[in-house]
């Protein structure tokens, strides 16, 4: 893992906002600049590299010895260890998405100077994955694909919500993932209606359609897939939204090419959507990136909202962005249908990390 390069990168940002140095305390970020997986920890990046501090507790002593072995470290609590690194340094910048107000004030008093508010500037250097964060997506896909296709050997009616997600967790472990990548979403019959349902004790009947969105976790990187099951033969109008559902993500999948924006991935999958007459049941954005955090930028989303979906700007697809691609319909008391995918773009096109096929699975 390259991490010198990344804060290298980090570097040319600061100069082109004015910073002299960039205070890192959002978790993920520390991680992508460092390589430290712990739980308490920043970085100071300095514009110049001379005075870059990791900084941790007692707890992680040993860790961030072997993760971070080439910073300068410092194990709190260690009084003036940022007016130290900081010196005549006149702009430092905080992380104002994730600062809170007093953390601010605290940093502002003990430097005797004002802070810049510098907001999502390490997210700007995420959106494109480098080679390394591309392999590991997919491999957490492919234990994903995995553990999908292990469901489908043992998923019968009886069985309920609770205990189909309980048991695609744990497979998701035995197929060498290191965690599930969130709170999956398994939903039955009508639940398949409610886009983030929770399982619950519903027992799975004949007749169901299923709807599967879960993620693995694999080095620090998310996996984000929604597959369709249908338990006997799908009913109307379940079968009919399924295609339509199915025509519009192979509409988007087809928009996500490199120079692209990301705003013609979504009106690819809602003019299909629309046309189908389901324009008010697509009531989400179609996808969004994909990385360190199963939510990152950039927001696949039209960029003007309406009374179905908020809107998000629109950004130029670059190769090596990773994005998830994912339009559903829903109708409600009756049933829901979403496919989704995760793909990172390339100059030949999308690249689907996600194997499983996307044929309507009837048990």
């Amino acid at each position: 893992m390259n991490t010198a390069s990344r804060r290298d990168r980090l570097r040319g940002l600061l100069a082109d906002h004015d910073l002299d140095a960039l205070l890192v305390t959002t978790l993920v970020n520390v991680r992508y600049l460092t390589g430290f997986t712990g739980s308490a920890a920043q970085v100071l990046i300095t514009a110049d590299g001379t005075d870059d501090v990791f900084v941790t507790d007692g707890r992680y002593q040993d860790q961030c010895a072997r993760q971070v072995p080439d910073l300068r470290r410092v194990i709190v609590p260690a009084a003036g260890w940022l007016l130290q690194a900081v010196g005549s340094r006149s702009s430092l910048g905080l992380e104002a998405h994730t600062v809170p107000w007093r953390r601010a004030q605290m940093v502002q008093e003990e430097l005797g100077r004002p802070v810049v508010a510098a907001a999502r500037l390490v997210e700007q250097l995420r959106v494109v994955k480098d080679d390394e964060e591309v392999a590991s997506l997919r491999r957490a896909c492919a234990v994903g694909d995995a553990a999908f296709g292990d469901m489908l050997q043992w998923l019968s009616p009886g069985m309920t919500e609770r205990e189909a997600a309980a048991r695609l967790n744990r497979s998701i472990l035995d197929h060498g993932g290191d965690d599930r990548g969130f709170d999956l979403i398994f939903a039955s019959g009508p639940n398949t209606a409610v886009p983030h349902h929770a399982p619950t004790g519903r027992r799975i009947r004949r007749g169901d359609m299923i709807k599967v969105d879960f993620g693995t976790l694999v080095d620090g990187y998310h996996s984000d897939m929604t597959r369709m099951i249908s338990v006997g033969e799908p009913l109307p109008p379940m079968d009919e939204i399924f295609g339509v559902v199915r025509r519009a993500q192979e509409a988007g999948l087809r928009a996500a090419v490199e120079g692209a924006e990301s705003s013609e991935i979504d009106g690819a999958c809602r003019s299909i959507v629309s046309g189908a007459g389901y324009a008010a049941n697509f009531t989400h954005g179609t996808g969004h990136g994909v990385g360190l955090e199963i939510h990152e930028d950039p927001a696949i989303r039209p960029e003007r909202g309406g009374q179905e979906v908020t809107a998000a700007p629109s950004v130029t697809l670059r190769a090596g962005m990773t994005i998830t691609v994912e339009p559903g319909v829903y109708l409600p008391g009756i049933g829901g249908v979403r496919i989704e995918d995760d793909l990172v773009i390339t100059a030949a096109g999308p690249d689907v990390l996600t194997r499983t096929p996307k044929d309507l699975v009837v048990l």
